[in-house]
């Protein structure tokens, strides 16, 4: 099939958007392609068109493991053929992958960087019939990058391990120009057709408020919401309270955040898909890889800790090519919070050491061994019996993660360990008497033969299909046989899972990471500031800071960004004259921030300016409800 036939048949789309017609046509004449693509931009079908219109196995590599497994989803539900690689798979389950990919007709295999340097990963692809290579969110093969994770520097090995020529192709949805040349060259790409489109977001008008009442300036922002909207904040507890607000004030909105169970979130998605919910307030994972056309309009409501994030985000909405708005609030607090939340919590080497070591010391790992031992563990209880700080800890691991030495995984679930506490024989005249339980018991009896001597994890779900019963109802079982002392049986909530990547060698681990470990802090330290710049300046237009920080030279104004329309619309006056008018408004009636400026059509840094004076001379004050009033 032509690559618009697969595109019709599986998607059900008539023509592609630009540039992935650009893009898919360089793939199939066999060249690297390096693609600077937009959130939004529809990454992905670069390479899944020219795959499907290839023989072979396309080999996708990317740090994101939710999105891969998405993916892979979305594709088995058009029947095309594929599987990812996860952390904590046994040997086994990726041998039998590897094995469809080499004899079966497995079309995409996606993997994580660190699963390439695999042997048995290595020996595999070598046997397969591989049709392309495709490397996604390139740009963490940069130590400038805003991911970094140098595993993706050992990517340009794998092509030596092809028994053919493939080409390959890096995509990354934005990039300054140091790390584009970056991805071009430690990928190894040979000669690439490099395919850029704007970061521009023409369509999407980029607003930036500083207000000391940022839910009222929300509140007034979504009252006129034609579509759907999203909000971003940085906690989980922020996307309830507000979730909560903005519903009692008219403007339906739930919550979504990672540590809500999967079936809760898919219920979230799903009601604001089907428009039965109008706002989504959600941590800054929510949104990846949905493409929902009538996002009208993008809050964040705490700041973003780069601007490559920023303009990710801001992405997901207008992707109808419909006017579209973005809004970011903040205060003098916020800037302050921006790094202390992004930058002072990212620990430094010895830091680093030492909660590698305590992780070590907390599954009793032994020097020189732990390599590819998986664990599942409590953060917080981790944290609470090492007495670390929570986001530093976090940081630290995840850090780790992106050095290649550990896999982290988010992974909420409980488990379930029991143990019989009566001998063999009293268990079957008991089983004989209380035939309720006999099915149940029988199971656990005959798939877990050690459950006499120590305690056992069990699988809630297999016992429950093979009992016939619900996985409810086993628990009310297995409570009740602990209340009888029959069994002991222990729930234990679980939020992490951990597999150890390389043996464990102290400090002699790490050493050779320090390098990398200083240069992540200083970047991130770098983003922060650039987002600071960004909110300050209000002489540029919003759009085309944004753009030239990404090294484009556009110098065409938006005409529609808060600058933009300050130069329009509203008027700068002498800060003597701004607090006459404000005074003279006070004399009729008490107002807010947003009902001055309305009324007095005075740039709002000017009125800010004009108050804070008014409030030093004691001639206004401040209300207890957010307004101004004479004293």
């Amino acid at each position: 099939m032509s690559p618009k036939e697969v595109l019709q048949h599986y998607w059900g789309y008539d023509d592609f958007r630009s540039p992935q017609n650009l893009v898919i046509d360089a793939v199939l004449q066999d060249q690297d392609v390096c693609a600077f693509i937009p959130t939004g931009g529809g990454k992905s079908l670069c390479f899944q068109i020219p795959a499907l219109c290839r023989e072979g196995v396309c080999i996708v590599v990317s740090p994101l493991i939710a999105l891969m497994q998405d993916q892979v989803n979305a594709l088995k539900a058009k029947q095309i053929k594929a599987e990812v690689l996860q952390g904590g798979m046994s040997y086994r389950e990726v041998e039998i992958i590897l094995d469809n990919c080499t004899f079966g007709n497995i079309k995409f295999l996606y993997l994580s960087p660190e699963r390439l340097q695999q042997e048995l990963v290595r020996e595999r692809i070598k046997q397969m019939k591989v049709c392309l290579l495709a490397i996604d969110e390139a740009h963490c093969v940069s130590q400038w990058g805003h991911d970094f994770r140098p595993a993706f520097k050992e990517i340009v090995s794998i092509r030596e391990l092809f028994n053919s020529s493939v080409n390959c192709i890096a995509l990354t949805a934005t990039a300054t120009p140091l790390v584009q040349k970056e991805i071009i060259d430690l990928l190894g790409l040979i000669s690439p057709k490099v395919i850029k489109i704007s970061v521009a977001r023409k369509n999407i008008a980029i607003k930036v408020r500083e207000t000391q009442d940022k839910r009222n300036e929300v509140l007034h922002f979504l009252k006129d919401l034609n579509g759907a909207g999203i909000i971003y904040v940085r906690n989980r507890k922020s996307t309830t309270d507000l979730a909560s607000f903005f519903s009692s004030r008219g403007i339906k909105s739930e919550a979504y955040h990672g540590g809500m169970p999967n079936e809760k979130r898919k219920e979230v998605l799903k009601k604001w898909l089907a428009e039965k919910t109008k706002v989504v307030v959600a941590t800054n994972a929510f949104g990846m890889g949905i493409d929902k056309p009538n996002v009208r309009k993008v809050v964040h409501f705490h700041l973003p800790e780069s601007l490559e994030s920023y303009s990710q985000e801001i992405g997901r909405c207008g992707r109808d090519g419909k006017y579209a708005e973005a809004l970011c609030v903040y205060n003098e607090s916020d800037i302050i919070r921006l790094k202390r939340q992004f930058v002072d919590v990212i620990p430094e080497t010895e830091q680093v050491k030492e909660i590698y070591k305590k992780i070590n010391a907390y599954f009793g790992i032994a020097y020189g061994e732990g390599k590819d031992e998986f664990f599942d563990f409590n953060f917080f209880n981790f944290c609470k019996k090492y007495n670390f700080n929570t986001q530093l800890a976090f940081n630290g691991l995840e850090l780790l993660d992106r050095l290649s030495v550990l896999s982290l995984k988010k992974n909420y679930q409980k488990k379930t360990e029991i143990k019989v506490i009566i001998s063999s024989a009293r268990m079957i005249a008991f089983l004989e008497q209380n035939e309720r339980y006999f099915e149940m018991m029988q199971n656990i009896l005959r798939i877990y033969s050690g459950v006499f001597d120590y305690s056992v994890q069990i699988d809630l779900e297999l016992i429950a299909h093979r009992s016939h019963l619900s996985k409810k109802n086993i628990m009310v079982l297995l409570d009740e046989l602990h209340q009888q002392k029959i069994i002991q049986a222990n729930i234990v909530q679980q939020d992490l899972s951990i597999t150890f990547l390389v043996p464990k060698e102290n400090d002699r681990t790490i050493n050779p990471l320090a390098k990398e470990i200083k240069a992540y802090k200083q970047g991130k330290l770098k983003q922060a500031e650039a987002v600071v710049e960004f909110l300050k300046n209000e002489t540029k237009c919003r759009n085309l800071q944004i753009t030239n920080y990404f090294g484009e030279r556009n110098t065409n104004n938006c005409g529609m960004c808060s600058v933009c329309l300050k130069e329009k619309n509203t008027k700068i006056v002498h800060i003597n004259e701004a607090c006459t008018a404000i005074l003279a408004e006070l004399q009729q009636k008490d107002a807010s921030v947003n009902k001055l400026q309305k009324n007095l059509n005075i740039d709002k840094e000017e009125l800010i300016k004009a108050l804070r004076l008014l409030l030093d001379q004691k001639k206004i004050q401040l209300t207890n409800i957010n307004t101004y009033k004479l004293r």
